[in-house]
């Protein structure tokens, strides 16, 4: 099984607004966007609801790397790579800490 490092882009700035993992990434962008539309939650969720009611757009989702076994250490890696960039990131944490390997 693969694992993949991707990104959500905003369509509307084309900057990355959250990194996350996932071993079906069609699946979690379907997933993320049902989230998002269930409540408030969290900034990721608040800003991709944004983008779905207010803009009527759906992040973009971008492969980062294919990761395989290091996905934790590859994750960290580019959430904190963004940070120093200056990348408005709504992650609420360093990564690496997915609650579960097959999203």
């Amino acid at each position: 099984m693969s694992s993949y490092v991707y990104a959500l882009v905003d369509p509307r700035t084309g900057l990355i607004g959250y990194i996350g993992k996932s071993d079906y990434p069609n699946r979690r962008l379907r997933q993320h966007i049902e989230d998002a539309l269930e409540g408030t939650g969290t900034p990721k969720k608040r800003w991709i609801r944004e983008l779905l009611v207010e803009h009527r757009k759906a992040p973009q989702m971008v492969i980062l790397e294919q990761a395989e076994g290091r996905w934790r250490e590859r994750e960290r890696w580019w959430i904190a790579f963004g940070r120093k960039l200056g990348w408005p990131l709504t992650n609420a944490t360093d990564g690496g800490d997915g609650p579960r390997d097959e999203d």
